[in-house]
């Protein structure tokens, strides 16, 4: 298992060098426009090898629900349409404090990643 690991890691890091080659090239021949194609390309690798490895190891309706999950969610959309950004607790509660509003942090998440946070506000 430990060399296991070790290959993956391996891996991981080839892969981020090349990556990281390929990024500052572009960015060196002013090609910046052509980034968001080696990051489908990221993408569409990291897919198929997710599915292959579900396959191969008895998980691959599950990695197909993950993908689906992934490919429907709004949040990237929201994120380059609305810039979504990120708060600490205490930074978020003044700015609501700031627009009129009482507020307190909800004991858990509106939805299924419970490292967000959903804050109960009403107008003061």
């Amino acid at each position: 298992m430990l060399f296991s690991l070790f290959v993956t890691a391996r891996e991981g890091l080839e892969i981020a060098l090349i990556i990281t080659i390929l990024l500052g090239y572009l960015r060196s021949i002013d090609q910046k426009a052509h980034f968001r194609e080696i990051w489908y390309g990221v993408a569409a690798a990291a897919a198929l090898s997710l599915l292959r490895c579900g396959a191969a190891n008895g998980f691959l309706i599950a990695a197909v629900v993950g993908l689906i999950r992934i490919a429907v969610s709004d949040y990237l959309r929201l994120k380059s349409k609305v810039g979504l950004s990120h708060y600490t607790e205490a930074a978020m509660l003044d700015k609501l404090e700031r627009a009129g509003y009482s507020a307190t942090r909800a004991a858990s998440n509106v939805g299924h990643n419970q490292w967000r946070m959903t804050f109960l506000a009403r107008p003061a």
